[in-house]
């Protein structure tokens, strides 16, 4: 059976139409979702947030079994890639290339840690606008890009902008040997990028809502999606979206490449193939985690650091990966 990935991984522009049973998955998906971000937006105005280092531990639980998995399938889009080309050697390349640019960016935290945190904000909002929202529609031009960058921008800015106070206590946690940072500077420069997003938002809320043919619930998920960054904390808000909206999704998606028309299936062979990588990294955090214990680092610190820290080593080499798969892909427009 093969373990290759189809093109869809990288998120084609027109849906195939063996790939119904998908959409309906995905669509399954966005109304358990819309109904579980209610539920913590109701439960943030209504109760409060949680202490800080419950919060850490629950989104350090939630990445360990949901956020890691949906990026421990690389080496499959690896091998697709680079296989025809470089023969049964093209784990080497794949190793040195993974492994290289997950070593950078840990050299970057380590020797310029605020310039590391930029890196790591700007490329996490290019990772959710390109990879993430369904309700960007897959055209071609500027006003595409400014789309996609604005809509992964809203799970960073919004936060950073309106808990300006909270984020700059997270951001400290992970610089703790740095200079401490402004959080009115913080959240202006933030409010300045939001004055670009929300707009943009706001415009494709409005094509969604009245254009044609209108796309209601993809407008409810955006509306969702901006009322969890301006209520929850971020932390939280955090985890609801990159763990139940990003990470399951992509997940499904992945599910269906490998065993396309059959989720359940595919689901189950996800599971096994994304587990040994999966492992990997958390026994990995688990030794970074037991290093770090021995200084006299905070506990806050040590698991925001494990979390965040982690996430960008990662996300570097697993965005390039995504954009080599999708620049293998012919040019359909």
């Amino acid at each position: 059976m093969s373990t290759e990935l189809s093109p869809a991984v990288t998120r084609s522009a027109e849906p195939a139409p063996t790939a119904v049973r998908l959409l309906t998955a995905l669509a399954e998906h966005r109304s358990l979702m819309l109904g579980v971000t209610a539920a913590v937006i109701a439960y943030a105005l209504i109760v409060g947030p949680l202490p800080p280092t419950v919060q850490l531990v629950i989104l350090a639980a939630a990445v360990a079994i949901v956020g890691l998995p949906h990026g421990a399938l690389d080496h499959l889009v690896a091998r697709q890639l680079f296989a025809p080309v470089l023969g049964r050697r093209w784990w080497v390349i794949f190793g040195l290339l993974y492994l290289g640019l997950a070593g950078t960016m840990a050299s970057i935290w380590l020797a310029f840690p605020l310039a590391a945190l930029v890196i790591f904000l700007v490329l996490s909002a290019f990772h959710f606008g390109w990879d993430d929202p369904l309700w960007v529609r897959r055209s071609s031009g500027f006003w595409d890009a400014v789309e996609h960058a604005c809509a992964g921008a809203i799970p960073i800015v919004l936060p950073t902008w309106l808990h300006a106070a909270e984020v700059t206590v997270i951001f400290g946690w992970l610089m703790p040997a740095a200079r401490p940072l402004d959080s009115g500077v913080v959240g202006a420069i933030a409010a300045c990028v939001a004055s670009v997003v929300l707009p943009v938002a706001g415009l494709r809320f409005f094509r969604l809502v009245f254009g044609r043919p209108a796309a209601p619930a993809a407008a409810a998920e955006l509306a969702a999606i901006v009322l969890l960054h301006i209520v929850a904390p971020p932390l939280i808000a955090f985890l609801t979206y990159f763990c139940g909206w990003h990470s399951i999704r992509h997940a499904l998606e992945l599910a269906d490449d490998l065993e396309p028309g059959r989720l359940g299936s595919g689901l189950r062979r996800f599971a096994r193939e994304a587990a040994p990588m999966t492992l990997t990294t958390v026994a990995a955090a688990l030794a970074a985690a037991a290093a770090l214990g021995l200084t006299d680092i905070q506990l806050d610190s040590l698991l925001a650091s494990i979390i965040f820290v982690g996430l960008s080593v990662l996300t570097v080499p697993h965005m390039a990966m995504m954009a080599l798969a999708r620049a293998s892909l012919p040019d359909t427009d």
